[in-house]
């Protein structure tokens, strides 16, 4: 069965072309990168490791199996203090290599540009840029939400919660 190598969509025989993505259909995906447990712990054993996100279970493996096909080892992690949680509210952080971080950033940043192209949007149409000036209005890039910061070095969108500038 032919393939979508974005969207990993499955096709009947006889389609050629993604009809999401618009881009040629593939005979077999790439294997995802399975690590076993052994071979995960020697990977990741003595490595400076960073966080590339925290969540709910579903959305942990959704960006493991992100970077997992684009090639990036990754390893789920339960956060401390969320053991004894009920299983649908305990929450896990994805760990990576810090030497692997513009990797993933370049295989996310792709999955990024690549749904905004589905919805017909450029990645460049998105870039807002906040002005945290002081007693200003200013408008979150995240929600177009206009809102006055007390903070002119840092804010945080009362309507989305996107923290906005840099602490100091």
């Amino acid at each position: 069965m032919p393939y979508c190598p974005s969207c990993y969509s499955e096709y009947r025989r006889g389609y050629s072309d993604c009809a999401s993505c618009k881009v040629p259909l593939v005979e077999k995906l790439e294997d995802a990168l399975e690590m076993g447990e052994a071979e995960q712990a020697t990977y990741f054993q003595d490595k400076s490791v960073v966080m590339v996100t925290q969540g709910g279970i579903a959305t942990v493996l959704e960006v493991r199996d992100i970077l997992e096909t684009g090639g990036c080892p990754c390893r789920i992690r339960p956060v401390e203090g969320s053991d004894d949680m009920p299983p649908v509210a305990q929450l896990f952080r994805l760990d990576i290599v810090d030497t692997d971080l513009d990797k993933a950033r370049a295989i996310l940043g792709n999955r990024w540009k690549e749904s905004l192209a589905k919805e017909g949007v450029t990645a460049a149409a998105t870039e807002k840029e906040a002005v945290l000036a002081d007693g200003s209005e200013t408008e979150c890039p995240a929600c177009s939400t206009r809102f006055t910061p007390k903070d002119t070095k840092s804010a945080e969108c009362p309507e989305c919660g996107l923290f906005l500038g840099v602490p100091g």
